[in-house]
């Protein structure tokens, strides 16, 4: 019994100071929760939106009593919705510019499509877009306010000046439609056709006369009757094609257009001369 007592001895010791230690911790543990409990209210009567949400997070932990977790869980959704936050856009002669480095109060923005939050107040955001000059606004935003957008836009540099135009003149034609050719072919054609028929009916018609006329038949006339009918309908499609060509012709209208001045100057070059022409050709 002597043996076990002196053994156990030492266990119950190392034991309650296990627990002591315990209870020192949770008692640190406990009075960091009150003392981010505190804290978090004193940052956010300030405005201090961002720190009040890192403290409110120390005392939302499970190790915090329930009552400050309660109390930390339901200021933290208050004091998000309060937090405002901006989005950034930055594009270069209206195109989007991925590459553009922003930041805001000297903080890099990493992400620019999602809302970047900061204290309520104003604000220094910065655009950088090399080989661009950086563009620096200020930017105030109260409390509530989320997604409030930043643009920035650069201008890529002004074009070297053009060449000065040639002064113009005004020129007046009457151009000729090209409806106009295919019209007068086609009316040729049919004349043509006309006269190569009207002639081969012509002979057969003879040539009907000396065999059979005056009992020839109708079977003997239609060779004849035949080319006749084609002449005629050629005829009358030439001519129509060759009316309407030159209905289009007289019709067509007047065309105004600028053309540039031609200037001629003698150039003399040493023992011989030129003749310079300036002007767009």
């Amino acid at each position: 019994m002597v043996a076990s007592a002196v053994v156990t001895a030492p266990v119950h010791a190392e034991e309650a100071r296990a627990t002591e230690a315990g209870e020192e911790g949770g008692d640190t543990a406990r009075q960091k929760c009150f003392a981010a409990h505190g804290e978090a209210q004193e940052l956010r009567k300030n405005g201090k939106l961002l720190e009040a949400q890192a403290q409110l997070q120390l005392c939302s932990r499970a190790e915090c009593p329930g009552v400050i977790i309660e109390d930390c869980g339901r200021w933290m959704g208050d004091v998000e919705a309060a937090t405002p936050s901006m989005v950034f856009e930055v594009t270069v002669d209206g195109k989007d510019a991925p590459d553009a480095t922003i930041t805001v109060d000297g903080v890099l923005v990493e992400d620019k499509v999602r809302g970047f939050q900061v204290n309520p107040g104003s604000h220094t955001v910065r655009a950088t877009l090399p080989p661009h000059e950086a563009i620096t606004r200020t930017v105030t935003l109260p409390a509530g306010q989320r997604m409030r957008l930043v643009s920035f836009e650069f201008q890529s540099s002004p074009a070297a000046a053009a060449p000065q135009a040639p002064p113009m003149t005004e020129k007046v034609s009457r151009p000729t439609p090209t409806v106009v050719y295919p019209l007068l072919g086609l009316g040729i054609a049919g004349l043509a056709t006309y006269g190569v028929l009207a002639g081969l009916g012509k002979s057969e018609q003879g040539r009907l006369e000396e065999s059979c006329a005056p009992n020839c038949t109708d079977d003997d006339m239609s060779n004849m009757k035949r080319m006749y009918l084609i002449g005629d309908i050629s005829a009358g499609a030439g001519a129509a094609a060759l009316l309407t060509a030159g209905i289009i012709y007289l019709v067509r209208p007047t065309v105004r257009e600028s053309v540039p001045q031609v200037s001629v100057a003698v150039d003399p070059r040493g023992d011989s001369f030129g003749i310079m022409a300036t002007g767009s050709f």
